[in-house]
């Protein structure tokens, strides 16, 4: 007998006697149908060990898992993805390039899709040693049928009450729902489809109704929160926005950045590192013409966030009003609201992660759906939370200094004058606004003050910004070159091999016979060039470790923040090579240089960039010799 038919029979028993109504629990099988590709693998693992099928058991809301499963009524459940960034303090953000338009598509597909760059953070934050990790979560898959039907069939409304349902309420309740799970295998989950903006918006209201309701019945039992809390305020779900969508889409941080960004992601090799997927492995698609529609959740690869269907399938509601995409940045008008992802029936010309379409919030027939239009849900905290309790308690409407605080120490990094060209002269205009406004009367001149203030407050904002981003191109120049050098000096090798060869080819020929001389022209010709190339070498070292000088004297946190921007976005791009040689090296002649300041370090790092260096000498003195 399933679980879910055992679900209906306890709970018709529990109709018999009075019983108190319970907390919404997971059930042992939770991920059969709300985990489905899970389900499907712990199934192919019990097979090979012989054990039972189990549902990974989810880690604890207060630990901010990496995946979050939240119990619904019903026997139902809802698994999210933790979605991580990496900022410097409350005001920093990631900068995404979003979007991508296929090669040669036509100028409305451009417009729609444009390359076009957006800021993004998490409301979720938890400060470490040196980082702040900046989340948000997105549900691994879009919103299936049978989630759905907790909305529209009134069942989270009902547990939004003040009491849970009794038992016997809550069997009337879920059996339909029930009855229609025990009908379904792992395969059988398909997203629900045809939603307007109406649609996902009442949804999520009843399913931040029943989430809140619980969570202060769940707080008053002693029993963790359903979901995860930003300082006292809690977690709720809604549609995400565009740069949401799309991050958590390509996979987040880890989500191979360089591939193609119109079309694919990238998903997981054996070993954990990201390759770029085909369109066939990660998305549904059907023939045009073809009267099929949305396939199961689940039934391709996920991507590296273990977010699945991204592509294809059915299109995904996002927040965003639709905005034509200029060449210089975003076009004032705002229209329908924005579907993401494609379809099943979205041309393969056009379908991609960067795919992005306009639907109509209302039309004259009634509210503006996509036929194929579903919703991922995100789950998020308010940017201005409140504070926590004192005691640590679950409890919000407290003063949030520890916000305040944050705030105000990131806005002065944001706006501090830091050592730039002009530096000095933009410090003494701000001493002496200091001053005015200290000894003037402002009845008269307050605005333009603020006026002249905030102006610069934006100056130094926007220089820090771009001198974040030279010394990201800084580190990423050294790391490169390092890179470079050590390439260029094996590859010396085997050019010199190449002449050690010409020379002993040579000297099978006749002395004086005009091949000889040929051979001996374009060897010694050849030789000149590669001599060229090598010296080459020294030069570019000596330009490595000016630019590791140059971090040097940067101030220590934002060389140190840039480096590790630079080295995530490598790893992130499959680059793992760089750890194992490139970087060690860099952070040696980083210390160096910082311990030296203002001594050549070119004889002491020229091998160690140029492991080769000594056996090419060698070899080229042999040459010589002969």
């Amino acid at each position: 007998m399933s679980s879910l038919r055992s679900a209906v029979i306890c709970l018709s028993i529990g109709m018999a006697a009075p019983v108190q109504a319970q907390p919404v629990v997971l059930a042992p099988d939770w991920c059969m149908l709300d985990d489905p590709a899970g389900w499907i693998d712990a199934r192919r693992l019990a097979r090979e060990t012989g054990e039972e099928v189990l549902c990974p058991v989810p880690e604890p809301i207060e630990s901010a898992p990496r995946t979050l499963v939240i119990p619904l009524p019903c026997g139902r459940s809802i698994a999210f993805s933790r979605i991580d960034m990496e900022v410097r303090d409350l005001l920093d953000h990631e900068t995404l390039s979003l979007g991508g338009a296929p090669t040669g598509a036509s100028l409305d597909v451009i417009y729609a899709q444009r390359r076009r760059d957006e800021a993004l953070a998490g409301p979720f934050n938890q400060r470490g040693d040196d980082a702040v990790r900046s989340s948000f979560y997105m549900a691994r898959y879009e919103l299936t049928e049978l989630q759905a039907e907790l909305a529209r069939g009134g069942v989270l409304d009902a547990f939004a009450a003040e009491a849970r349902p009794d038992p016997a309420t809550t069997a009337d309740l879920c059996a339909p729902l029930v009855a229609l799970a025990g009908s379904m295998g792992p395969r059988d989950v398909r997203p629900a489809v045809g939603l307007s903006f109406y649609d996902a918006v009442e949804m999520t209201r009843a399913f931040n109704s029943y989430l809140m309701a619980e969570t202060t019945r769940r707080i008053r039992e002693g029993l963790p929160p359903l979901t995860p809390w930003q300082d006292g305020s809690p977690g709720f779900v809604r549609l995400p926005s565009e740069a949401e969508w799309e991050f958590a889409a390509r996979g987040g941080a880890a989500g191979g950045a360089g591939l193609d960004e119109a079309r694919a992601h990238a998903v997981a090799r054996e070993d954990g590192t990201p390759r770029e997927a085909t369109l066939e492995e990660i998305a549904y698609i059907v023939a045009f013409g073809s009267a099929a529609r949305v396939t199961a959740v689940g039934t391709r690869l996920p991507n590296m966030a273990g977010l699945y269907d991204t592509v294809g399938n059915a299109d995904e509601l996002t927040i965003d009003l639709f905005r034509l995409i200029r060449p210089d940045g975003l076009h004032g008008a705002r229209g329908g609201f924005v579907v993401r992802g494609g379809n099943a029936l979205t041309p393969t010309a056009t379908l991609g992660i960067a795919h992005r379409q306009e639907v109509p919030l209302h039309r004259i027939a009634g509210p503006g759906a996509s036929p194929l239009g579903s919703v991922r849900l995100a789950l998020a905290a308010p940017v201005f939370s409140e504070g926590r309790a004192p005691d640590g308690a679950f409890e919000g409407g407290f003063r949030n200094t520890a916000f305040e605080q944050s705030l105000e120490t990131a806005n002065a990094a944001l706006v501090a004058v830091r050592d730039a060209a002009g530096a000095a002269d933009r410090a003494e205009a701000r001493a002496l606004l200091d001053d005015l406004v200290g000894g003037a009367d402002l009845s008269a001149s307050g605005s333009q003050i603020d006026a002249i203030r905030a102006a610069l407050e934006r100056s130094e904002a926007a220089l820090n910004v771009a001198r974040m981003a030279e010394l990201r191109a800084t580190a990423r120049a050294a790391a490169t070159g390092i890179q470079n050098v050590s390439s260029a000096g094996a590859a010396g090798v085997q050019l010199i091999s190449v002449i050690v060869n010409s020379l002993a080819l040579e000297r099978t020929l006749p002395p004086d016979s005009v091949e000889r001389v040929e051979r001996a022209r374009r060897r010694e010709e050849f030789e000149a060039a590669l001599r060229q190339r090598l010296d080459a070498i020294d030069y570019q070292t000596r330009t490595v470790l000016t630019l590791i000088r140059d971090l040097a004297e940067a101030e220590r946190a934002d060389a140190n923040r840039a480096i590790a921007d630079v080295r995530a976005e490598m790893q992130a791009r499959g680059l793992t090579f760089y750890e194992d040689r490139v970087w060690p090296i860099f952070g040696q002649a980083l210390a160096d240089t910082s311990a030296n300041p203002g001594v050549d370090l070119f004889d002491r790092y020229v091998a160690a960039f140029d492991p080769n260096r000594a056996r090419r000498a060698q070899m080229l003195n042999d040459i010589g010799r002969d």
